[in-house]
């Protein structure tokens, strides 16, 4: 009778310890992400800096030139035949500082108005960006800038808030919440785990070891995700400006 107690006491500590052990792998696992998205995505001055960051490199500067010359050519045919002096004017635009600095300007408000739920309707000026594509192509040929409608100028580019299908202020509440909780828990697992092992040594040496997983675990979906998004791209230009992309925002995952 004895030894059956005892085998049922010894049975329950080992459901305890894998119980714990489990806890404690996925909620560290999560909090990795959740941590990231809370610092990276949902914080509007990150956000915004890394989208800057993104946007000014070569591979994504190309594809933004690409369709803004397209664009201007689609508005006014006559346009086509000084495509090369376009784009030339286009690029160099987008490496000058003040192109940075409407970029980082226009990603902060826009992210604070999903995120914070400020208004009902989102506008994205880019009254500036273009009124410089117009001044600079001006200095090269005033007649072919002139090609450039004032009203163009005049352009917003509009996303109603209707579209959005999750509640930004909602979203970053519970990253918030969960970004302190699932640590905890996780901590408090290990610490579970630890504390009904025999072998508290070897229990240590096993965390350690689940450490290293957790690691490679989050290697493996960082890269399954970046194969799976970059496969999306239609065309070279569009992969290479994904990877970009990616990598500004993903990088640190995998550092």
């Amino acid at each position: 009778m004895a030894d059956n107690g005892m085998k049922s006491a010894g049975s329950t500590r080992k459901a305890a310890r894998a119980a714990m052990a489990v806890v404690a792998v996925v909620c560290i696992l999560l909090s990795v992400f959740t941590i990231y998205i809370r610092d990276t995505l949902l914080d509007s001055e990150e956000a915004a800096s890394r989208a800057t960051e993104a946007a000014v490199t070569p591979e994504v500067r190309s594809v933004v030139a690409s369709a803004i010359v397209d664009q201007l050519v689609e508005l006014d045919p006559e346009l086509l035949q000084a495509r090369p002096i376009l784009e030339t004017v286009v690029d160099g635009l987008l490496q000058t500082p003040i192109y940075e600095e409407i970029l980082q300007s226009s990603f902060y408000v826009l992210h604070q108005a999903v995120f914070t739920n400020e208004t009902d309707e989102l506008k994205l000026e880019l009254v500036d960006l273009v009124f410089l594509v117009k001044v600079s192509l001006a200095k090269i040929d005033p007649e072919l800038a002139a090609l450039i409608p004032d009203e163009l100028t005049d352009g917003l580019i509009e996303v109603r808030s209707e579209k959005l299908l999750v509640d930004g202020t909602q979203m970053s509440q519970r990253a918030n919440w969960l970004a302190f909780v699932l640590p905890v828990l996780g901590f408090a697992g290990f610490a579970g785990f630890v504390a009904l092992s025999r072998d508290r040594r070897r229990a240590l040496v096993d965390s350690g070891g689940a450490a290293i997983f957790i690691g490679v675990v989050v290697l493996l979906i960082e890269w399954v995700s970046r194969v799976y998004v970059l496969r999306q791209a239609v065309d070279p230009a569009g992969r290479a400006a994904g990877a970009a992309t990616w990598d500004v925002f993903a990088g640190d995952l995998i550092r």
